[in-house]
């Protein structure tokens, strides 16, 4: 059973209105929640989910525009998911979030296709900043670097 955060998988398009959906995983439920509620405020459809494993499942039975990772434990328990997103939907930008800046997990998310790494906490008004620049396709801190 996934760990999933029910009340804030929102219908993604109502009307004429385009929601786009974002997927955060993270397994501290204090800052899914924060992350997912202020996403919902900024008009975004948040999908939570508390389980790195559940997260890799998630994205093998729907898409996302946008995905947010916590960098997990000190090893980068996060890096599963992040290596699912850069083999099977490229195209979909990833940001890390990482409660103390690390250059050698920086490099490898970067390197497995992350399009920024950023040292959270964030403020809900620099978050929310990100996820649109990230959905516009510009660099949320320009830290962008071509993966190839």
């Amino acid at each position: 059973m996934q760990k999933e955060i029910r009340e804030s998988s929102v219908a993604q398009r109502s009307g004429s209105q385009f929601r786009p959906k974002l997927l955060i995983v993270d397994e501290n439920l204090d800052d899914l929640l924060y992350y997912s509620r202020v996403l919902q405020r900024a008009a975004y459809d948040v999908r939570c989910i508390a389980s790195f494993t559940d997260g890799a499942t998630s994205l093998e039975n729907e898409s996302f525009d946008l995905i947010i990772i916590s960098q997990g434990s000190p090893n980068f328990a996060g890096r599963s998911v992040l290596a699912w997103v850069s083999d099977q939907h490229r195209q979909t930008p990833v940001l890390v979030l990482d409660r103390y800046a690390d250059s050698a997990r920086y490099l490898e998310a970067m390197h497995l296709g992350a399009q920024d790494y950023l040292e959270r906490p964030l403020q809900p008004s620099e978050i929310a900043t990100l996820v649109a620049s990230s959905l516009a396709g510009s660099v949320g801190r320009g830290k962008k670097q071509p993966v190839g």
